[in-house]
């Protein structure tokens, strides 16, 4: 039986006047890569967003403790987005994400090189590290992204759409790489509109039209 790492209820807000909000409970394991699927993409995205501490109310466990929002904010990572006009080497942007929270001066070591070196490998983006961001294509700025956020020391990293304009081999690529990380002690969360995809790849499925989690 795998541990949770989110044991929790969530109000998920009405979409439209006069519509219903509506209750959400999620079980989602450690060490695996859940897939929140269905909805729209504004539900799917308030749902990350909660789940990082930075949207709406949500009550229950995370890791056993009890959930508060600094308790989210420092067990979770959000992705951002990658500026097109960043100038940054990829390795360097990529290198960021082992800075602490709280620390302005960079403090990397060489297991930060390990890992931003892995991470890089693994996500197919070696070859590509000593350009700037500004010089890559959309796809590959977003893949950045992705590597950054798992860079990061945070427990669980939540992804909202990794690669949405990829076609879908590229997509599920993406996915396959990252179930394998998550195996290695990284608990990942992501939306995806896809829902046969979802279903496919996923550890464990939240189906928002369905309001409740299941193991793929």
């Amino acid at each position: 039986m795998l541990r949770p790492a989110y044991n929790l209820h969530y109000q998920l807000p009405a979409t439209t006047p006069g519509a219903a909000s509506r209750a959400i409970t999620l079980r989602l394991p450690a060490n695996r890569l859940s897939i929140i699927s269905g909805g729209s993409a504004g539900e799917r995205s308030r749902l990350l967003a909660a789940l990082s501490g930075q949207h709406g109310e949500v009550c229950g466990q995370l890791f056993g403790q009890p959930a508060c929002q600094q308790s989210l904010r420092q067990l979770t990572c959000r992705a951002g987005d990658c500026a097109e006009s960043c100038r940054q080497t990829l390795h360097h942007y990529v290198l960021q994400g082992r800075q602490p929270r709280g620390f302005w001066w960079p403090r990397h070591d060489e297991h930060d090189l390990q890992v931003v070196e892995l991470l890089l490998r693994e996500l197919g983006l070696t070859p590509l590290s000593q350009q700037r961001l500004c010089q890559l294509d959309a796809g590959s700025r977003q893949l950045a992204a992705v590597a950054r956020s798992l860079a990061g020391a945070a427990p669980i990293v939540l992804l909202d759409e990794p690669l949405p304009d990829a076609v879908q081999p590229a997509r599920r690529l993406l996915l396959t790489r990252l179930q394998r990380l998550a195996r290695t002690g990284r608990t990942i969360v992501l939306s995806l509109a896809d829902a046969v995809l979802a279903a496919e790849l996923a550890d464990c499925l939240l189906q928002l039209d369905a309001g409740s989690p299941h193991a793929a």
